[in-house]
């Protein structure tokens, strides 16, 4: 019993580090991908 409620811990921990890394992290670059570079362009149409 005490195995199998490990084995359970262990792999809920394995599947929040997978989608933190596969969507999170993806989604937050872009975020700040966008965001640069709506900056830049509005800094060179003001400029």
């Amino acid at each position: 019993m005490n195995s199998q409620t490990q084995n359970r811990h262990v792999r809920t921990s394995t599947e929040e580090r997978a989608f933190f890394y596969n969507i999170i992290v993806p989604d937050a670059a872009v975020l700040i991908i966008g965001l640069t570079a709506s900056f830049g362009t509005l800094l060179s149409i003001f400029s």
